[in-house]
């Protein structure tokens, strides 16, 4: 079966409803998330979804070629819009209110489940950062810390033939720079997915030229909504947006007030209290980390600095931003916020 097919099948076992096991990442669906549900729904059978809507999931140019590369589009796809699973059938959109408890939650590049699948049973877990709290014997658990893409660690526990698992070499070959900065687990997968596929040396750079263009495809004309959304994830109350845009290129746009009011919007529709954006961008050709944290007023912020490395505080008329060292990724910066929420929430 093909990975179209499979898909069609998944919206079909949705529709039917009753126990589901479902396939989930995290609310970013980077390449290596949408890459890596893929590939481990098909291997057992899931349904995958992916944690966004369609609207944000469009924006997001690199997702889009892959999938076109994969033979499917974005109509194939089921996601989350609201508290609904949302999805395409016979030109005809359809949504189904998600119901937590009937769900049987399999996490990838995630170990937490988000808001809207509290009451789901989680059955595994795999991911490439440490867990911050300890779960049920009974969930199954994958953890490898070494290597820089958890596609990496999908191709090493799944059995799928060469046609489906070459969807993971987009994700690692964009993860790890076309193995630049890899592991050893990293160069091991990749090159047996390179060679099952005879994709050359030249094809790969081609490729990891291409979706880096495309990742930065149209990001000035993007709305404020989809800055923040598209590389979003959520811890609890808290959020957190990485923006691969200039801060006070932002907010040169439309004017500070202005800014303000769309991350309050942002904020509301997210249901959460506070939000933190982390700007990766380049100034003058070196690479800057920036973190604005909203509400300003955020009283822990002393604390904060505790597990994430501060080089200065700035400010921008009465904007208060925070700078970082550059070498400390999102990759960093998450489990360094879970770790700061769980000892201070």
């Amino acid at each position: 079966m093909d990975l179209k097919q499979f898909l069609f099948e998944s919206k079909a076992n949705l529709e039917k409803g009753g126990e589901l096991k479902i396939c989930l990442s995290n609310m970013s669906c980077d390449l290596n998330s949408l890459c890596s549900t893929l590939v481990f729904s098909y291997s057992r059978n899931l349904i995958p979804v992916i944690n966004m809507s369609q609207y944000v999931f469009l924006n997001k140019k690199e997702n889009v070629f892959v999938c076109e590369e994969l033979g499917i589009t974005c109509d194939d796809l089921i996601f989350i819009n609201g508290e609904c699973f949302e999805f395409k059938a016979c030109e005809i959109t359809k949504t189904i209110k998600i119901d937590g408890e009937k769900i049987l939650l399999y996490l990838v590049s995630e170990s937490e489940p988000s808001r809207l699948f509290q009451d789901s049973k989680l059955k595994l877990i795999a991911d490439i950062n440490e867990l911050s709290k300890s779960f049920n014997k009974d969930i199954e658990v994958y953890i490898e810390t070494n290597v820089k893409s958890c596609s990496s660690l999908i191709s090493r526990i799944t059995q799928v033939s060469k046609e489906i698992k070459k969807a993971l070499f987009y994700s690692i070959l964009f993860d790890t720079d076309n193995l630049n900065i890899s592991t050893e687990i990293d160069r091991e997968q990749f090159k047996s997915i390179c060679l099952e596929n005879n994709f050359s040396e030249e094809y790969r750079l081609e490729i990891l030229a291409l979706l880096k263009k495309l990742r930065k495809e149209n990001e000035a004309e993007q709305t404020d909504f989809i800055l923040l959304r598209k590389d979003y994830r959520e811890f609890g109350n808290f959020g957190l947006s990485s923006v691969r845009y200039g801060l006070l290129k932002w907010i040169y746009r439309n004017g500070l007030e202005y800014f303000r009011n769309e991350v309050k919007t942002f904020m509301d529709i997210q249901q959460i209290e506070y939000l933190f954006i982390n700007f990766n961008c380049k100034f003058n050709g070196e690479r800057k980390r920036f973190l604005v944290i909203f509400p300003q007023d955020f009283i822990h912020v002393d604390k904060l600095f505790d597990f994430i490395p501060r080089k200065e505080i700035k400010k921008y008329e009465d904007l208060i931003y925070y700078g970082l060292n550059p070498d400390f990724s999102r990759k960093n910066i998450v489990p360094a916020l879970r770790k700061f929420f769980d000892s201070t929430i």
